[in-house]
């Protein structure tokens, strides 16, 4: 059993740069994996990434993968269920704002009968930001009673802002439970006004719903300076 955590950081420069990397994790038979994988590059760095995890026979891999930075994030996220009995959970969140623009791509492919993936991703976007994501739940055929499902939940803070979210299936086997959705939202005024009648401003309000909105996937990492500055960059980001 291990616990593992990644950040992705550079410091405030005008020199444009890029990004070109691959993380692939092993996680063998039995054996239980934390991994979260944190991105706040500057606004000048162009993100290309493949991640992948391999997880085994009657193994777990909880994965948390969170986009801040970089201009532009071009990723690729995919989860290999290569064991009978492997469980993986998959975890994102993004937040993209003035010209920010990610491109998340996710695939669970179940290679193995008996296995269970399950992804949830939430993001937001305001400005002329754009974000789009598309996910893919795959089986092989004959890999019966597998478990897969895909939901990304998008939150829109502005007119401008464009998200696209396509989630797919490609099942080849007949005896398994796969789902998939995609949601869009805006912010609400009966909360809004709700919370002002009870004193708190406008400003703080919109705040706090956006806050709660992501909280589900903050509260999986397991460190809480970790969560509470990441709390700290998306109130950033709103009051920008």
């Amino acid at each position: 059993q291990a616990t593992m955590q990644v950040e992705y950081a550079s410091q405030d420069r005008e020199r444009q740069s890029a990004y070109i990397g691959v993380t692939e994790l092993i996680v063998g038979d039995a054996s239980n994996l934390r991994y979260v994988s944190l991105q706040d590059w500057n606004r000048e760095t162009f993100e290309f990434s493949h991640q992948r995890g391999v997880v085994g026979r009657d193994a777990q891999l909880d994965w948390v993968n969170g986009v801040m930075g970089s201009r532009l994030t071009k990723a690729f996220i995919e989860v290999d269920t290569v064991g009978k009995g492997a469980n993986a959970r998959v975890s994102g969140f993004f937040f993209a704002d003035r010209g920010q623009f990610f491109d998340l791509d996710t695939q669970q492919n179940h290679n193995a009968p008996l296995t269970n993936t399950d992804l949830l991703f939430k993001g937001a976007a305001r400005d002329n930001a754009r974000t789009l994501w598309q996910g893919m739940i795959k089986s092989l055929p004959k890999m019966q009673q597998i478990d897969g499902y895909q939901v990304c939940r998008n939150l829109m803070l502005s007119d401008e802002a464009r998200m696209d979210s396509i989630p797919g299936l490609e099942i080849e086997a007949d005896d398994v439970a796969c789902s998939h959705a995609a949601t869009f939202g805006t912010l609400e005024e009966e909360p809004i006004y709700y919370l002002m009648s009870r004193g708190i401003t406008r400003p703080q309000a919109q705040l706090m719903i956006i806050e709660g909105f992501f909280d589900e996937l903050l509260q999986r990492i397991p460190f809480e300076r970790v969560r509470q500055r990441l709390m700290d960059e998306i109130e950033a980001k709103i009051i920008a």
